[in-house]
């Protein structure tokens, strides 16, 4: 029993000294030889399922079938900012039912008037760049109309 364990140590040995293989790695260890045994180092992207695919795009078109709009606002929550703060207040709004954009801001330029300011980050320059804003103007006045008159009934009812 003994000298079978010894023969296949042997022999697990040899074999391994002729792979040029550290006695110190596992057998379970294997050499990458081909490039189809080596793994991939990036994971590979799935595509999405093209029912899933298909079922958003036909969505899309009956919305700009019935709204010559793409997004609506369809929900805004604010809360108003410390009075020493240079912001009124602060919230954020949903649009369409599948998105919500955090982090915005009711500001007031020099001239006294009200605007939206989108979420923004400082960059390694000390600049503030936006992170998600409206691409369209259309989207732009839509969004800042809501947001300001859900603005002025917090104040009213305050």
């Amino acid at each position: 029993m003994v000298s079978m364990r010894i023969l296949l140590f042997l022999l697990a040995k040899s074999s391994m000294a002729r792979l040029q293989m550290p006695l110190s790695m596992s057998t379970r260890h294997r050499w990458k030889s081909s490039p189809r045994t080596r793994r991939r180092s990036r994971p590979r992207i799935r595509p999405r399922p093209r029912a899933r695919a298909k079922q958003s795009l036909l969505r899309n078109e009956e919305r700009a079938d019935k709204e010559d709009v793409w997004m609506q606002v369809t929900d805004v929550r604010l809360r108003l900012a410390d009075p020493k703060d240079s912001a009124k207040a602060y919230g954020s709004f949903t649009l369409d039912n599948d998105f919500v954009v955090c982090g915005i801001r009711v500001l007031t330029n020099k001239e006294g008037q009200l605007f939206v300011g989108f979420p923004c980050r400082k960059n390694t320059n000390g600049e503030f760049k936006d992170i998600c804003f409206p691409m369209d103007s259309g989207l732009r006045q839509d969004i800042t109309a809501v947001v300001i008159s859900e603005y002025e009934k917090i104040c009213e009812e305050q």
